[in-house]
């Protein structure tokens, strides 16, 4: 179920980024702005609860190549999004 949930926040998320390039949906940017810091806090709660989940050595995941794509991927993305514009 987690799963599905994630591939569908994927596809929801790619639908508000390509929105947000829409000038005719101005009047909308703030919704979707809305969605998009959502679903990026879903990416974010995923990437925290696997990573607890990992293992019980913490030091080892921090040093994985996938570990350091998932921030560039999910936390960096959240902070800029977070940030006032």
């Amino acid at each position: 179920l987690v799963e599905i949930i994630i591939a569908a926040s994927v596809l929801i998320n790619s639908l508000l980024v390509a929105f947000s390039t829409l000038d005719s949906l101005g009047p909308y940017m703030d919704w979707i702005r809305r969605g998009e810091v959502f679903v990026s806090i879903l990416f974010c709660l995923d990437f925290v609860g696997r990573w607890i989940s990992s293992s019980k050595d913490y030091g080892k995941h921090v040093l994985d190549p996938q570990f350091a794509l998932d921030v560039v991927v999910v936390i960096v993305p959240l902070v800029v999004g977070l940030t006032p514009a």
